[in-house]
C-alpha cells in the first residue's frame, strides 16, 4: 500500500523539468531563426550577382552590335584602344541613372594584335557601388563580376 501511494503522488512533471524543456525549445527556435535570416541574406546576395552578370552580358551584346566603321560608331568605343568607359551611360542603357545608384559597369577595349590586328578585346567589370555594397554587407570588390570577350573588327 505504501508503494502504491508514492506512485500516485508522483503524477505530472516537475517545474524544473518544464523549465529545461522550455530552454531547449528556445535554443532550437533561435537556431532555426538564425539559419532563416542567413538564407535570406544569401538569397539577396545571389540575386545581386545575377543582376551584375546580366548587366555584363548585356554590355557585351551591345558592344557586339556596334558598327565597325569609326564614322558610324557614335560611342567612340571601337576606335579607343586602352580606354575605359562607363558602360551604363556610354551604351545608353534604359534607366541608366537608376542602375548607376546600385551598380558600376566599366568597359575596357584593348587591341589584341598578338592574335590578329583586327581583333579587339572587350573586358567588362560589373560591381556594386560602394553605397549599395554597404547595404548588402559586402565590398564592391567582393561583388565583382568580370566578363571578357573578343570582337573581330573589319
Amino acid at each position: 500500500m505504501k508503494r502504491r501511494r508514492r506512485i500516485l503522488n508522483e503524477r505530472g512533471i516537475s517545474l524544473l523539468t518544464a523549465l529545461v524543456a522550455l530552454v531547449l525549445l528556445a535554443v532550437g527556435i533561435l537556431g532555426a531563426a538564425e539559419a532563416f535570416l542567413y538564407s535570406i541574406k544569401n538569397n539577396g546576395s545571389a540575386g545581386g550577382v545575377t543582376t551584375l552578370t546580366n548587366l555584363a552580358m548585356e554590355t557585351a551584346e551591345k558592344v557586339m552590335l556596334l558598327p565597325d566603321d569609326d564614322a558610324d560608331d557614335t560611342t567612340g568605343i571601337m576606335s579607343a584602344s586602352g580606354s575605359t568607359f562607363d558602360a551604363l551611360t556610354t551604351l545608353n542603357f534604359p534607366n541608366a541613372d537608376q542602375l548607376a545608384k546600385r551598380y558600376s559597369v566599366n568597359l575596357t577595349v584593348t587591341s589584341a594584335t598578338h592574335i590578329d590586328p583586327n581583333i579587339i578585346k572587350v573586358e567588362i567589370i560589373a560591381r556594386y557601388t560602394a553605397s549599395y555594397a554597404a547595404t548588402m554587407s559586402t565590398t564592391p570588390a567582393a561583388s565583382e563580376v568580370q566578363f571578357v570577350t573578343y570582337r573581330y573588327r573589319e
